[in-house]
């Protein structure tokens, strides 16, 4: 995974790559060789996981392998090919002519003005109501938030319009991850 990933991937990438390898990859086709691998067997793998429990639980309950999960191993086991076939270990990469099964949309629940209003009157803390603020106006990730400086936000001459020039996300990371990848 190191090699794949070495000066590709972030550090958060290669760090919830070992979890999807070590949870999906290694128990069901770790110890298969590479050179014998088909793209039927890579399909029956991928819709065997369907099947599989799933290492996460939903509200507590064990539910089946996602979609979701199916596509990130896809990526894993697209990139270790392509390496093998730059590698000359395989002439060719089994994942490209795989179905990936479709995922279910999502649509995210949203706070009405309502809502919204009540967070930023019972909130007492300034901070925490720019936060609320800051979520609600901009499409903001959580990460990008907690890193913002004031040098990021540039106000107008009349002080009645800001833009913000996000340049950095805050995260959790770990220390072997960051050394292995670009992550800065």
């Amino acid at each position: 995974l190191s090699i794949v990933a070495e000066g590709k991937w972030e550090a958060s990438t290669l760090s919830s790559s070992r979890g999807t390898v070590g949870n999906y990859l290694y128990p069901y086709i770790g110890n298969e060789p590479i050179k014998p691998i088909t793209t039927y067997y890579i399909q029956q793998y991928y819709d065997d996981l369907l099947t599989k429990d799933s290492i996460k639980k939903k509200n507590g309950k064990t539910v089946k392998v996602s979609p979701r999960t199916v596509k990130e191993v896809d990526k894993i086991l697209s990139q270790a090919f392509d390496y093998a076939v730059r590698s000359g270990l395989r002439e060719t990469n089994p994942t490209d002519g795989v179905t990936i099964p479709q995922q279910p949309k999502f649509r995210r629940v949203q706070w009405t003005i309502d809502e919204v209003k009540e967070a930023l009157e019972n909130c007492d803390d300034p901070e925490l109501c720019l936060m609320i603020s800051l979520m609600i106006s901009g499409p903001m990730r959580t990460g990008e938030m907690l890193a913002l400086s004031w040098p990021e936000i540039i106000f107008s001459e009349d002080d009645t319009v800001c833009q913000m020039d996000i340049r950095h996300e805050l995260k959790r990371l770990r220390k072997d991850a960051v050394a292995q990848t670009k992550t800065e």
